[in-house]
């Protein structure tokens, strides 16, 4: 199974310290706001990377987004900006500061 991740920053060095224990799944690429950051993982895990969050969702390849903005970031919703219906889009939650910011998501 192809997984596709939005973001680069802790939660995603959390996932990769894992990584190793799921054979079955391959990182389809990674996407970030941050060019800088994104060069920086795509080289140092050896993973292709997105341009953009569109350009992944539109990729047909990708069977799983998983979407890991920081706080107080917005959550991508189910069908992403570009209208992408993809079939399962796994949302990291985060951590919020109030009640009222953990019940938006």
């Amino acid at each position: 199974m192809k997984i596709g991740i939005i973001g680069c920053g802790w939660a995603f060095e959390l996932y990769m310290a894992t990584w190793r224990e799921y054979p079955h799944l391959e990182i389809a690429g990674v996407t970030d706001l941050d060019p800088v950051r994104l060069g920086i993982v795509s080289r140092h895990y050896n993973v292709p990377y997105y341009e953009s969050n569109e350009a992944m969702l539109a990729d047909p390849d990708v069977d799983i987004v998983v979407n890991l903005p920081p706080p107080p970031r917005p959550l991508l919703g189910n069908e992403g900006r570009t209208g992408s219906r993809k079939a399962r889009l796994l949302r990291e939650a985060g951590y919020y500061e109030s009640r009222a910011g953990a019940r938006a998501i």
